[in-house]
């Protein structure tokens, strides 16, 4: 169906932060697609040298238009996003496609995504994580956004329609892009700097009227490896727990913000807690500061993020 379709032209942004390797892997990937013309937008977000010497030497190798910049701080994934949707040539992309650099896809996702785009009118589409097939997706109440979620992934369901697609694989046509930078100047929030903020896009892009989608039709590879050391881990548990309060505060209605947080408060407790006695102390206190500045709407790069 989409191999008769007119190649279209996809923008995809990707950031790099001392993940070199990963990232090479990862625009490999993106060069070998096939049925699409793709030009890659690549932001060095603030990595070591020796990172970025390493990263340029891969690029080498690469047959793909790449655009590279370089950023002097870590602006971290929604403002390099924003960084890099700036930087496209708007009047010639005709979908951004924002990708994770520790994911892959193969070479028919891309023209898979704007054939389902195209056949369903979709503005946001996004592929099936083939590394999260086993995992459940119900942490925390997503149903009191409207958000559908599948526990599994079941393969004879063609898709989903829902809000909250992962920001690690999802491709948007340009019209919602330039409907949101009309409203906001910016396609993500910055307040979010890093997780939650691709649920945010979603929902934000649902109260302009437009739907997003996850297709079983395309597919992609993302493991979220980055949970595994203690310092990501703590990264990662701040910036969700104090996100997913913004996220709250934006789009619930005052009764059913009661509800988030009566639940909210008492589960980030319980973690706390539960940190607290394996003695993981960053971890308890990313908890902790997360809700603190959640509460506080105090957005943007964490105090204790190198």
């Amino acid at each position: 169906m989409t191999d008769q379709l007119p190649d279209p032209h996809i923008a995809a942004l990707i950031l790099n932060w001392r993940d070199s390797e990963a990232t090479i892997e990862c625009i490999q990937s993106v060069s070998e697609s096939v049925a699409v013309n793709v030009e890659i937008y690549l932001l060095d977000n603030q990595s070591t040298a020796s990172s970025r010497r390493k990263l340029l030497r891969g690029l080498e190798q690469v047959e793909c238009p790449i655009h590279f910049f370089e950023s002097d701080q870590n602006l971290g994934f929604a403002g390099g996003i924003n960084y890099l949707v700036e930087a496209v040539d708007s009047a010639n992309a005709d979908y951004i496609f924002l990708l994770n650099n520790d994911a892959t896809v193969y070479p028919r996702t891309l023209s898979r995504l704007v054939g389902e785009q195209r056949e369903t009118g979709y503005h946001l589409i996004g592929p099936v994580n083939e590394g999260a097939r086993s995992r459940s997706t119900r942490r925390w109440p997503y149903w009191l956004f409207g958000i559908r979620i599948p526990g599994l992934y079941k393969a004879e369901q063609n898709g989903w329609e829902t809000c909250n697609i992962d920001g690690a694989g999802v491709l948007l046509t340009q019209q919602v892009v330039k409907r949101i930078l009309e409203k906001c100047g910016k396609l993500l929030d910055d307040r979010y700097y890093l997780y939650t903020e691709d649920t945010e896009l979603g929902l934000y892009a649902r109260s302009l009227g437009y739907r997003s989608f996850i297709t079983n039709l395309a597919h992609y590879f993302h493991t979220r490896g980055q949970y595994g050391t203690l310092e990501r881990r703590s990264l990662t548990y701040y910036y969700t727990t104090r996100n997913r309060v913004f996220l709250a505060k934006d789009y619930l209605d005052s009764s059913v913000q009661l509800l988030f947080h009566l639940y909210y408060l008492l589960s980030r407790i319980v973690i706390l807690g539960r940190e607290f006695l394996k003695r993981n102390k960053a971890i308890a206190t990313a908890v902790w500061e997360g809700l603190k500045d959640g509460y506080a709407g105090r957005g943007g790069k964490w105090r204790h993020h190198e």
